[in-house]
């Protein structure tokens, strides 16, 4: 290199290449050559050569052309389909044609496949499941799908999946409509065998639930939603859903959002999950759970959040009824609290009783904006007037203490107790450990 050649200059930031293009004034083709290229750079292969001699970055058409080719060869991009009945096409073959695109283009690659029900008539979706071509296509295809999701679904179109084998199904979603109606409707079957089904989710379940599971499925995650409100009959059908999969849950999942049920109807034998690691009850699903499983838990993390503005009308203790239960054998890592109703007392026994709760967080139902107020009624037992602090202590595993709102003056104070609690038992750890090691060394120097 000469002297009088001047020094080659460091290429750009992809940020210094954007701030030099005007807001909202250029297309895309007008954007510099080099931050195309760090744009499309993965979609080029190794040993990718420029076209014309000299030159080291690409053009807009360069980049679009490689860009479509490798967009349309992945299989993956082109899994998800989305299907609504009837089809919002005019024209019917328009949706045939974009599903069968679909089909080729994700080659043998595992589907996500949507259905939404936008016509509750019976009759209209019978004769459209009868005589689509686009439902024929994809139940072809039911091998290959991984995830269904069933919006609305009315009965009529579970008769005609119940004969189906999904061999690759993990996932499967099922929406019911909420309509009392149906409730004379036969119990259905979902599918003839799913032996990969894993994760299971029902909202809305009425009468014509499922009452039988595919063959050979193993779920381990259910989730339930019962609705707003729920009746009788779908607290019975979840509980039935329930005890189907009672061997192999290990995840249990319950909303619950009304009180309305007569559990003079229950049946008074309990279900035990011999293997159930967590549970999760929202609102009033607590009375389900309470009614449905056995007396004991044994290594399961329980969940309670509970933040409706409704009479508990005894919820609280039906929950420490099944912290009593469990004797020890489970952990509570998060309890969430609304609006309660119940005097001071009770929930000074209930703090009492949960030693292992991790996480503790107070809410009320006067929600401002995106902040959550503290409730009134539940300040008076944690900011006792001798000590402010005294029922932290009753929490020794407590690590995070949420009071909704950041205004209010006992926020700060239990902070700074939860972070005093916190490092007075890491000194009490540092020191055990120190007491221990002493020992061991005079253990070995009297050997």
């Amino acid at each position: 290199m000469s002297d009088n050649q001047p020094p080659a200059q460091a290429p750009e930031e992809p940020q210094e290449l954007l701030a030099l293009q005007p807001p909202n004034s250029q297309p895309v083709r007008k954007l510099a050559p080099e931050l195309l290229t760090i744009v499309f750079e993965h979609a080029l292969p190794a040993d990718w050569t420029t076209t014309e001699p000299g030159r080291q970055t690409l053009n807009f058409a360069q980049v679009s052309h490689t860009w479509r080719a490798v967009a349309f060869s992945s299989p993956s991009l082109w899994k998800k389909i989305y299907w609504k009945i009837p089809s919002p096409y005019a024209d019917e073959s328009q949706y045939e044609e974009a599903l069968e695109l679909y089909l080729q283009r994700s080659r043998k690659a595992y589907l996500s496949l949507q259905v939404s029900f936008e016509s509750r008539n019976a009759d209209i979706v019978r004769a459209y499941m009868k005589e689509n071509r686009a439902w024929k296509r994809l139940r072809a295809e039911a091998y290959r799908w991984q995830a269904l999701t069933l919006a609305r679904v009315p009965p009529v179109f579970l008769r005609h999946t119940k004969r189906l084998s999904v061999p690759a199904l993990r996932e499967l979603h099922l929406l019911l409509p909420a309509r009392r109606s149906a409730a004379s409707e036969e119990p259905l079957m979902l599918f003839r065998s799913a032996p990969e089904l894993r994760h299971f989710e029902i909202k809305y379940p009425i009468r014509y639930a499922p009452t039988h599971l595919p063959n050979h499925c193993r779920i381990t995650k259910l989730e339930l939603s019962l609705g707003h409100p729920h009746h009788t009959s779908t607290v019975f059908a979840c509980a039935r859903i329930a005890r189907l999969c009672a061997g192999t849950l290990e995840d249990l999942y319950v909303v619950g959002h009304s009180k309305h049920v007569d559990w003079r109807r229950w049946p008074a034998q309990r279900v035990c999950f011999p293997v159930l690691k967590k549970l999760s009850l929202i609102g009033y699903a607590i009375q389900l759970c309470h009614a449905m499983i056995a007396p004991a838990l044994k290594n399961t993390a329980l969940i309670w959040i509970y933040v409706y503005p409704y009479p508990t009308d005894g919820l609280l203790g039906l929950f420490l009824d099944m912290v009593r239960r469990s004797a020890g054998c489970t952990e509570m890592i998060s309890l969430a609290l609304g609006a309660l109703q119940e005097s001071t007392q009770t929930i000074t026994e209930c703090l009492a009783q949960l030693g292992t709760v991790r996480e503790l967080k107070f809410f009320s139902a006067q929600r401002q904006r995106t902040e959550v107020c503290v409730s009134e009624d539940i300040m008076p037992v944690l900011t006792r007037r001798d000590n402010d602090v005294q029922s932290l202590l009753l929490l020794p595993r407590l690590s995070y203490l949420g009071l909704g709102s950041t205004s209010h003056r006992f926020h700060d104070e239990a902070v700074t107790a939860c972070a005093t609690l916190r490092a007075s038992r890491a000194e009490e750890r540092i020191y055990e450990g120190q007491r221990l090691r002493t020992l061991k060394r005079c253990h070995m120097y009297s050997d």
